[in-house]
This record gives structure tokens, sequence and C-alpha cells, in this order.
């Protein structure tokens, strides 16, 4: 805690409020007057409470907003946080998506190929996966990570239904030696479902991300990550931090620097 007399950015009240450097494990800065900082050490063990705490100091610490505009653009940043910090402080969260990346870890390791698939507005995150996977995330000359995505080809939505178009793909690309990934808001893309369970019929690993009480999706994989909001658009920005931390653990689990700036499968 740093002396630096100020305002409380949580109670708004005009008494005299230190600087405080870190606050759980959320890091940053905030002023808090003596009364607030201590509910907020004792929300520490209360995880719900404490995120009230933390949401109510940025709200606090945020420019007045009068008009309309302003306050949809807080409100959707505040969801995002809110969500954000749920995942963060849940040891079961993390650890789920340690284990979704030693899954695809293993997969590729043993000449498997990650496949993804997608329901509605949730197609782009299928392919950003993909592109960080093919093309890179972090490291920029590595080679690149075989990776598919299944879309809904217009020439196969001839023949067959737009709830079976992923599966009649699963049923020619898929191979015990995969994985597939889904990724669905609410978890009740019924196509998405279908894939994950043709593909875990077919042997491969199946995971899916997702939103909600994570709808069918639950029981068509093997292993899934839920964000914690029924909002479609949190969940969809949730997935895509999602994502980005899968890339990152793929790649520091598979690829090196050499001495050559050349990183390499190991």
């Amino acid at each position: 805690m740093t002396v630096e007399l100020q305002l409380c950015s949580v109670c708004g009240s005009e008494q005299p409020a230190y600087r405080i450097d870190a606050i759980a494990a959320g890091g940053g800065a905030i002023f808090c007057c003596t009364d607030c900082w201590k509910k907020m050490k004792m929300a520490a063990c209360n995880p719900t409470n404490l995120h009230d705490q933390l949401l109510s100091a940025l709200m606090k610490a945020a420019p007045r907003l009068t008009d309309r505009v302003s306050k949809t653009i807080r409100e959707h940043l505040i969801d995002s946080i809110r969500a954000k910090m749920q995942m963060v402080s849940s040891p079961e969260f993390i650890d789920r998506i340690r284990e979704i990346a030693d899954v695809i870890v293993t997969c590729l390791r043993r000449d498997g190929i990650v496949y993804a698939c997608a329901g509605g507005s949730s197609a782009g995150e299928a392919k950003h996966l993909v592109a960080e996977l093919v093309g890179r995330y972090k490291l920029p000359q590595r080679r690149g990570l075989p990776a598919v995505c299944l879309t809904p080809c217009p020439a196969l939505l001839e023949d067959f239904s737009h709830h079976d178009i992923y599966v009649r793909q699963v049923e020619a690309l898929v191979t015990e030696h995969d994985v597939l990934l889904g990724i669905s808001a609410a978890g009740n893309s019924v196509s998405v479902v279908r894939a994950l369970r043709r593909a875990a019929q077919q042997g491969a690993f199946t995971i899916g991300l997702c939103g909600g009480n994570g709808g069918e999706m639950l029981d068509a994989s093997c292993l899934s990550l839920m964000v914690p909001s029924d909002k479609p658009q949190t969940v969809q920005e949730c997935q895509t931090a999602a994502i980005h931390i899968l890339c990152d653990l793929v790649e520091q689990a598979l690829c090196s620097d050499s001495d050559n700036a050349d990183p390499v499968m190991v």
C-alpha cells in the first residue's frame, strides 16, 4: 500500500483513500479508504463478494457517464470483465484449460490433426483457432501445426441438411488419432453437437467450448470448457481469450527457439 491520499474509488466517500498497488490476484491499482480496504481483504475468502467489490470499484473509477451510448459501452466492458474475473479465480476452469491443451499437444505429437467447427456466429472462432495453429500465435518462424476448420460448404448443403453438414465431413476426415473441437455460445448448436458425437463414435477425442449451462455439448464432449456467462457476446469474447491461451500453451509445449531462430517440434 502506497500513501497517496485521494477520494475512495469504492464507496465514493470523501474519506482519505490510499493507493492499493495489488488487490488479491487482480493486480493493478485502486484507491481505497481504510474501511473499504478492510472489507475487500475480508472478501478475499469469498470470490463472489470480491468480484462485486472490484466491479464496484471499476464503476466508481470510470468517468461519469450520462448518455445512453457511453453507458452501453461500459455495460459491455463490465460484462466481459466480470466473466473473466470468474474464470481467472476458478481453479477448475484453469485446470480444464490445461487439460485441453495437453490433449491437443498429445494429438499433434502423435501426428494427429486438430479439427474445429462452430455454430452460427461462433464460426469465426473456429477459423481463428485453426489460423493460429497453422500459422502462428507468438513464434514467428515455427512450422505450421496440422489443423483444419470444417465449414458449411454450399456444395454439400445441396445434398445434406444443415444439421448434418459437419457430420459428413467428420465421417470423411476425422480418425481415432485426431481431436475435434466444437464451439458454441450456448452449447446447443445441433450441427456441432452431432459432429462431436460422430467424431467420438469414430474414436476421436472431442472438446467443447460453450457458455451458459453448457447445453447438449456437455454430454457430447470428452472435455468441455464452459464460460461463466449466458450472454452470447460475452461468451464469444471469453472464448477468444481461451483460444489464445490454448495456442500459447501448445506453442510452449511443441516449439522451441533454436540458435538460428527457427523453432522446431520437440
